[in-house]
């Protein structure tokens, strides 16, 4: 193959690297002042997603830091859970955070997608189970739960979504 083919042929491949990519992190916060508990989901596009991982805290997690692949990276072998708890007012609530691929097989259909979960508890009962963009990637116009508050005092949780266009942007 000769130089300048060789040439072109990198950088088109160089140029395919440095697509556009996303970043989300689920956050959890237990705030006493408010008497509330809040897990959000956020994310942010190329540069700007980095710089969200780059300063999470510690009450933050990349939903694929809660994965183990194979050793070829193409199948999530082992899901991993992050535990909290969060004391209010009115008791103490568990909460549990989870990925949720959007399919195990990373290298097949909607294997690129990774969101996450959460389950949270106080006592034996479950006060909210929900995922954070558990909608088949090819749904564009599904909605991505952005965040669920509970106040403390019985009253349920409130949800926020955004369309998926929206919070992919």
């Amino acid at each position: 193959m000769n130089k300048l083919l060789q040439l072109v042929c990198l950088l088109a491949i160089s140029t395919a690297a440095h697509a556009d990519w996303f970043s989300t992190l689920v956050r959890y916060e237990c705030n006493r002042q408010k008497d509330a508990l809040t897990v959000s989901y956020v994310g942010a596009a190329n540069e700007e997603g980095q710089s969200l991982i780059a300063t999470k805290g510690t009450n933050d997690w990349d939903p694929w830091t809660l994965v183990k692949l194979d050793k070829n990276g193409e199948w999530v072998k082992k899901k991993m859970k992050v535990l909290k708890s969060c004391r209010l007012s009115d008791g103490i609530y568990k909460v549990a955070i989870g990925p949720s691929p959007g399919n195990d097989n990373i290298v097949g259909r909607c294997g690129a997608q990774m969101s996450a979960w959460v389950e949270i508890r106080k006592g034996p009962k479950v006060v909210y189970v929900g995922g954070f963009d558990e909608a088949d990637c090819f749904e564009l116009d599904a909605e991505v739960l952005i965040g669920v508050t509970l106040q403390a005092g019985g009253s349920s949780p409130r949800e926020s979504k955004v369309n998926r266009s929206e919070f992919y942007k």
